[in-house]
């Protein structure tokens, strides 16, 4: 079973109770009902990109969601290393017989520390969603 989302109020209250509360990460994951490496990960993250919770308060959840994705992209060598491969795997997607699994197989070969599966289906149908060109039809 895929593992929930945090949604943005938590991430907003993780912020506020680590910098107005000094809360330690252990206190935050228990107040909030979270693991610690989720309180730690968003602590960093945000931290790392200069944001505080009275630059985050202000943002809408669209902007804080992009500037999250933003820091996870810019911060992951293994999603740089992925990334530079989508093209590739969009052109070979096209023929017959090849799939995002033995995609990902040729990928793991190179790479063995790389992204499990699931993680390498989604970064790729996230990345095909962005390209994606669309056009109104009336």
């Amino acid at each position: 079973m895929p593992m929930k989302r945090t949604s943005m109020n938590k991430i907003r209250e993780i912020i506020r109770l680590h910098d107005e509360c000094n809360l330690t990460n252990r206190a935050i994951a228990r107040a909030l009902n979270i693991s610690r490496p989720v309180v730690k990960k968003y602590i960093e993250s945000l931290s790392s990109a200069g944001l505080d919770y009275k630059a985050i308060s202000t943002m809408d959840d669209d902007t804080l969601l992009s500037k999250l994705e933003d820091i996870i992209k810019t911060t992951s060598t293994r999603y740089k290393v992925l990334s530079q491969n989508f093209k590739y795997y969009a052109t070979e997607l096209k023929r017959t017989g090849v799939t995002l699994y033995l995609l990902w197989q040729e990928y793991r070969r190179q790479h063995p520390d790389g992204y499990s599966y699931s993680q390498f289906c989604f970064h790729y149908q996230v990345w095909r969603s962005d390209s994606a060109l669309s056009m109104p039809v009336s």
